[in-house]
């Protein structure tokens, strides 16, 4: 019967940690959702974040222009206006040991 205890206790423990693993995982995920849909975010910052992460240049060392919108369909005159821009990513670093600088511009096609 202790062998019976123990398997139960076990197994307790087990969908004890599974369930604060997933009230953790869900904290996340609320975290995430507020991040990305707060009005202060904008797709500039997130793609600084996101250079940041993938160049070797620190967030501050990251420059993301706007892109331009004079080629969206529905900007003035409305309708398909056959041009599109280019992402442009340029990495520059001044010496071997400083941080690099990331620019990132668009180029009209």
């Amino acid at each position: 019967m202790a062998d019976m205890d123990d398997v139960v206790s076990a197994v307790n423990n087990v969908e004890k940690q599974v369930k604060a693993g997933a009230d953790s995982n869900f904290g996340w995920l609320i975290f995430l959702a507020i991040v990305m849909f707060s009005p202060t975010t904008t797709w500039v910052t997130l793609n600084k974040v996101w250079y940041s992460t993938t160049t070797d240049a620190v967030y501050n060392n990251v420059y993301v222009q706007k892109e331009p919108t004079d080629c969206d369909w529905a900007y003035s005159p409305i309708g398909n206006k056959d041009c599109d821009y280019k992402r442009v990513v340029a990495e520059y670093k001044a010496t071997a040991g400083d941080a690099a600088t990331t620019y990132v511009s668009w180029e009209k096609q």
